[in-house]
């Protein structure tokens, strides 16, 4: 796997947001996007060739590099998801908060 790990985990950081944007909205065109900047292509094709060749350290190096990216990319979706479930949650007031002489 070549290529520096911070723009792989900054790719790896705009996909997971357009994805998760994409998920969102429900939007098509937003996730083509981001399997088209998502770089994950290059630690698939380390680990294949890898396996292929028997080349324990590429093996090790595209291995850590998908599970960083999966684990990020995870975190991402969790974050916002959380954020706009916080944010949704305070928008919202329950019935059982307003006073009982405004329910009549």
């Amino acid at each position: 796997s070549t290529g520096s790990w911070g723009s792989y985990l900054a790719y790896t950081l705009a996909a997971a947001v357009i994805v998760w944007i994409a998920l969102y909205t429900n939007s098509i065109y937003l996730l083509i996007a981001a399997m088209l900047i998502a770089p994950f292509a290059g630690p698939a094709m380390s680990v294949a060739l890898a396996t292929a060749m028997g080349h324990r350290s590429l093996l090790w190096s595209g291995l850590s590099r998908y599970l960083a990216g999966l684990a990020l990319t995870v975190a991402v979706g969790a974050g916002l998801g959380r954020l706009v479930a916080i944010s949704l949650a305070s928008s919202i007031e329950p019935s059982w908060l307003t006073p009982a002489s405004a329910m009549t």
